[in-house]
């Protein structure tokens, strides 16, 4: 499920950075900015991090976890805050809240940040919440399923002859 999720991250990341337009009175540069390179640099790093941990054993998760929110609360970059923010998604991972997370990528799709990074939180935060909202019609159906079996076992106990 996480190699699913990193994939489906990676390849909304690559249709990221390939939808931003040139721009139409000049033609397209051969290489992009630094700027954006950097950033998609960042982005794709921060994803590669999160492969790597996902693939790691629980302690090691832990520590990565750890290390990454560390590393935020010394130095709130860019860097740092995708890193903690990609990590935070990933459901398998001890420490894992998409309520953090959605806090720590939400300051990413400020006008502040390149296109780039902004596309990338944006697509996170919509895979949060859809997550979020997965889990809550779960949630309401296995409530539905513990009313009916509720109403199974009155309907059984009824029925059988009183002693």
């Amino acid at each position: 499920m996480i190699r699913r999720f990193l994939s489906v991250v990676i390849l909304g990341l690559l249709a990221a950075c390939g939808s931003v337009p040139a721009p139409v009175s000049t033609p397209a540069p051969a290489n992009p900015t630094p700027a954006v390179a950097d950033d998609a640099r960042l982005a794709l790093d921060a994803i590669v991090h999160a492969q790597r941990v996902s693939a790691a054993t629980p302690d090691e998760q832990r520590r990565e976890m750890n290390a990454a929110a560390q590393a935020l609360a010394r130095d709130r970059t860019t860097a740092a805050r995708l890193r903690y923010g990609v990590l935070l998604t990933l459901p398998a991972l001890p420490g894992a809240d998409a309520q953090r997370a959605a806090a720590t990528l939400e300051p990413l799709t400020a006008a502040g940040h390149s296109a780039q990074i902004r596309h990338f939180a944006n697509y996170l935060l919509t895979q949060l919440a859809e997550r979020n909202r997965e889990q809550k019609r779960a949630q309401q159906f296995k409530d539905q399923l513990d009313e009916l079996r509720a109403i199974e076992r009155s309907l059984i106990e009824r029925g059988q002859p009183k002693k």
